[in-house]
This record gives structure tokens, C-alpha cells and sequence, in this order.
């Protein structure tokens, strides 16, 4: 399911008729855009949340406006038409705003419910923690060489 719709991208771009070609924004390229936004959601999302809860089944309303941003800036920036760059500041504001929402969540994940939290979003090492020094084999000439009386190697003159 995607976190952002048509509609919400489309109400995005109503302030834009006179700039851009909107014969040229289908269902599908919308869709299309949406499932891209939706990519980069989930990939920040994952560095809090852990895997296994994306995407997210019920996103909060932040969510949604993140991917009709993102969606929104990705059409804008596709079809300017100013001919050198093909990129304005204006194309981006969508984006800007996306990114900063999207840092807020990052930084609040909370926002996210408690649903949303896996267990694995803090992941630690699965290694016990012996608490001690490394063991190391050493070796000289394929012979194992033992530690010395107060736990040093006799390499350790080496």
C-alpha cells in the first residue's frame, strides 16, 4: 500500500498550471512517483524502525505528506521545462520540505506509533560479550606458542 495518493499529489500541483504541462501528469506516472517517494521513506525508516515493519501497514499523516512531497518535487523537476538548468528552486521546495519532515520523524520516531518500533531497530551484536581480551592463536614455525606467566605472549617482545 502507499503511504501517499493521487489526490494529495494532485492538490499539490493546482499552483501550478501555468508552469508546467499537466496534460503530461497520468494516474501512473503519479503512481509511479509515489512508489519512489514511498523507496526513500523507507529507507531512512529503516535505520530507526528495523526492517521487518516496512512499510509501514498504517502510516501516520506525516508519512503520507512526506510521499506526496517527494512525489510532488519528482514530477515538478521531470517536466520544467526552462531550458537551462532543468531544475529551479521552486521544483525543490517540495523536496526540502519532504526531507525536513522526513529528519523530524528520524528524530522523533515515536511519531510512528508504538506498532512500529521492531524489536531489531536497535540492533546489537549477537556475539556475547565475554568481557574479556581477544584469544588469539599465535604460532612461530606452526608450533602454538603459549602465553607466559602473567598472561602475555612471548611474542609480545617481538
Amino acid at each position: 500500500m502507499a503511504y501517499g495518493t493521487v489526490q494529495g499529489v494532485e492538490d499539490n500541483l493546482l499552483e501550478y498550471d501555468d508552469i508546467i504541462d499537466k496534460t503530461k501528469v497520468t494516474a501512473e506516472m503519479v503512481a509511479r512517483k509515489i512508489v519512489q517517494a514511498d523507496g526513500v521513506i523507507d529507507m531512512r525508516l529503516a535505520s530507526i524502525v528495523g526492517m521487518s515493519p516496512l512499510p509501514l501497514a498504517d502510516p501516520p499523516q506525516v508519512i503520507k505528506t512526506i510521499s506526496e512531497y517527494y512525489a510532488t518535487c519528482y514530477i515538478l523537476t521531470s517536466l520544467f521545462t526552462q531550458k537551462d538548468p532543468n531544475e529551479s528552486d521552486w521544483t525543490k521546495e517540495f523536496c526540502v520540505m519532504a526531507k525536513e519532515l522526513l529528519d523530524g520523524v528520524v528524530e522523533n520516531p515515536d511519531i510512528l506509533g508504538p506498532d512500529a518500533i521492531s524489536a531489531d531497530a536497535d540492533i546489537e551484536s549477537s556475539t556475547e560479550d565475554l568481557d574479556e581480551k581477544a584469544i588469539i592463536e599465535q604460532t612461530s614455525g606452526g608450533a602454538a606458542v603459549e602465553p607466559g606467566d602473567k598472561g602475555e605472549s612471548p611474542m609480545d617482545d617481538w
